[in-house]
């Protein structure tokens, strides 16, 4: 692991450093930053940091570290993470140096070491254990009152529930009131339906709500949720379209023929109402088999990839959109590093949708790219940018395969007089420019593609020009050190040597 790969670490375990080792933070500024010959020409300077480098290698090599150690941290600040229950053994094993461990309880709290969530979420899929887990942004006050942070879990039957998934629920009910939400999937359980009705203003929330004065009401602010024994689906639909409201509705009978053992009732309402706002024509939707999709939609838009994949499986005998769907189990199981049946679930969509969809060639040329077989890739970049040439993003991913394959000339004809490019493309067709040796066009391409995200590549490609032909030596070494921080040291010393760019 290269030592600057510590340096999270380092960051987290700041005030611990400075309790265990009364160090001083120039000397944990210092930790994991020098080669062996630069810590030998510090003297006195050495002790300090040879200490608090063997300390955090020490913590690192533990499983999990104690709660007090946890709450020396959140004593100087709070920490976000992954609170997860349930059989963590093998998890913690696999997961070791990647991520930090405290120890909660019954449970534990993960903080991201190398900042790869999708490492977390690959392992916990794969580990088939049953486990639940809840982004929280951890400090001594919710520490000490012992909050029950999995309570959403529960509600809504999360595996994983991360912050975009609250924020998303909270859109549809306005309060995350747990408790009440427990009431309603209890009283559910007691009677013979229920209405999750969306988007209620306060200015008609009165006003709707007299049509429906004989039900248990339960108000979350926005959303509004009715029960009852007896009711008529037609004046819920007049009701809903008088106000221009979207609604979604579970009876008992339908939760008794689609419930399942991880679902609630106010997860099936809430599914329903999504099903409904996504159609025009419809103000109210009664749970279907169809609504199976839209759940798995709504998981996998909020990050809860295991739950997503159990619903698309549900939802593949009453789909509507098979081709959707499979796209978005593929897509799933190319996030898990399943490229066998992402691949295999590719091209069934193929044959569903006869070779016209070109999202479906896109993503199988993403599935070719990640493996390294880049011919396969063009040939499918090339078929979605061939049945839609507009789309920026089919011809982005194309150029990018073409580069990898040194094929310049048709980079060049796909870009060049082309005023939609984006930052990724500018980056590109500058890279082709250098190689050509035509500095002029390649600083003009590189300068305005150097905006996106990091390109270690771009940025030495650049920082060459500035040196030796625009003569401006800060701008050149500025990108350097930008480029040394964004690349793994056996990148960067290949392209400087590639280049003959002298860093002295």
């Amino acid at each position: 692991m290269e030592l600057k790969k510590y340096k999270p670490f380092v960051k987290l375990l700041f005030p611990i450093l400075k309790k265990e080792l009364s160090l001083k933070e120039d000397a944990i500024k210092e930790l994991f930053l020098n080669s062996t010959k630069e810590l030998a020409s510090k003297k006195e300077e050495i002790i300090p940091i040879l200490l608090g480098e063997r300390l955090v290698l020490e913590l690192l090599e533990r499983e999990f570290l104690p709660v007090e150690l946890l709450k020396e941290v959140l004593r100087e600040k709070s920490v976000k993470g992954l609170i997860l229950k349930g059989n963590l053994n093998r998890l913690i094993k696999s997961l070791r140096r990647r991520f930090i461990f405290f120890e909660l309880g019954n449970g534990f709290f993960f903080v991201p070491f190398l900042n790869d969530a999708k490492i977390l979420i690959r392992e916990i899929f794969n580990s088939r254990e049953e486990l639940r887990g809840v982004e929280v942004e951890l400090n001594l006050e919710n520490l000490k009152e012992r909050q029950d942070f999995l309570a959403l879990n529960e509600v809504f039957g999360f595996d994983l529930l991360f912050e975009k998934g609250k924020r998303e629920i909270e859109k549809f009910f306005g309060r995350l009131d747990v408790n009440k939400f427990k009431e309603v999937n209890q009283r559910f359980l007691e009677l013979s339906g229920g209405i999750l009705i969306g988007n209620l203003s306060e200015k008609i929330k009165g006003e709707v709500l007299k049509n429906f004065e004989s039900l248990e009401t339960f108000d979350f602010g926005r959303g509004v949720i009715l029960l009852f024994n007896s009711l008529s689906l037609e004046g819920v639909e007049k009701v809903c379209e008088e106000f221009r409201l979207k609604a979604g509705m579970l009876t008992k009978g339908l939760w008794q023929q689609y419930g399942i053992e991880e679902a609630t009732p106010i997860l099936f309402m809430l599914g329903a109402l999504e099903h409904a706002i996504r159609l025009r024509d419809k103000h109210v939707i009664v749970f279907e088999g169809f609504t199976y999709h839209v759940l798995g939609d709504l998981f996998f838009e909020w990050g809860d990839m295991k739950k997503a994949l159990r619903y698309y499986e549900l939802g593949s005998a009453y789909t509507k959109q098979p081709v959707e769907l499979a796209l978005s189990r593929a897509a799933i199981c190319y996030e898990l590093g399943n490229y066998a049946e992402a691949e295999s679930l590719l091209k069934r969509a193929l044959c569903e949708c006869r070779g016209k969809d070109p999202a479906v060639y896109y993503n199988l040329g993403l599935l070719y790219f990640k493996k390294g077989l880049y011919e396969a890739a063009v040939e499918q970049f090339y078929r979605a940018h061939l049945i839609s040439p507009l789309d920026v993003l089919f011809r982005e991913a194309l150029v990018s395969a073409l580069w990898k394959l040194g094929r310049y000339e048709e980079i060049k004809e796909l870009l060049e007089d082309k005023e939609d490019l984006s930052f990724k493309e500018m980056r590109i067709l500058g890279k082709v420019y250098f190689k050509e040796e035509n500095f002029h066009k390649a600083y003009e391409f590189l300068k305005k593609g150097i905006s996106g995200e990091p390109d270690v590549e771009a940025m030495l490609y650049l920082a060459w020009i500035y040196l030796y032909i625009n003569k401006e030596s800060q701008a050149g070494r500025i990108l350097l050190e930008e480029a040394r921080a964004n690349a793994s040291k056996e990148e960067y010393d290949r392209l400087l040597k590639e280049l003959n760019i002298d860093v002295k």
